[in-house]
This record gives C-alpha cells, sequence and structure tokens, in this order.
C-alpha cells in the first residue's frame, strides 16, 4: 500500500523529511485511496478481526487521499500513543 514516488521525483524533494512531506501536502500528488484494496489487506493481514464491521461503524477511520507525514511526526504520535496506552492500563484510571 506503500506509494513510490518517481526517482526523478525524489531527486527534487529536500533531505529534509519534514520539508518534503510539507512540500508534497502543498503540491497535492493527488493520490487517492483505493478502499477496497485496503480492506482486502486489512482482512488479510488480520485472521478472523471483523475489519467489515470496523469500516462500516467507522466510515472516516481512511481519508479518500493520502497525506504524507514526516517520520519525525510519525516518531512523535508512536509516544503519545505509547503515553495514553500507558495510562489506560493504570488502575487508578480504570476506576
Amino acid at each position: 500500500m506503500n506509494a513510490q514516488l518517481p526517482p526523478a521525483l525524489i531527486e527534487l524533494l529536500p533531505a529534509d523529511c519534514r520539508a518534503t512531506a510539507e512540500l508534497l501536502n502543498r503540491g497535492c500528488a493527488c493520490i487517492s485511496v483505493d478502499h477496497e484494496s485496503l480492506r482486502r489487506e486489512l482482512a488479510a493481514s488480520d485472521r478472523g478481526a471483523p475489519v467489515d464491521e470496523w469500516l462500516a461503524s467507522r466510515p472516516h477511520l481512511f481519508a479518500d487521499s493520502m497525506v504524507f507525514v514526516s517520520e519525525v511526526h510519525l516518531e512523535r504520535m508512536a509516544r503519545t500513543i505509547a503515553a495514553v496506552e500507558r495510562v489506560v492500563a493504570l488502575p487508578a484510571y480504570r476506576q
């Protein structure tokens, strides 16, 4: 599901991944998400998971077009998610 940019375009992009993500989002690479392929991939990767139910109950879970995110932002999101998961696992939070 990871779209590859043409090598000629990659050479034009800044080395800083944050600047690259901003440039791609600003210039609209306009790559649409193939929702049916996404559904099939999710169903194949997680045996027995109710993927169709998840997608039906969360129609806006995936956008129609891609947004480019820098590695720095991905790492921050991962740290935030890990912190939230630690907090909700605490007995005091569950009370």
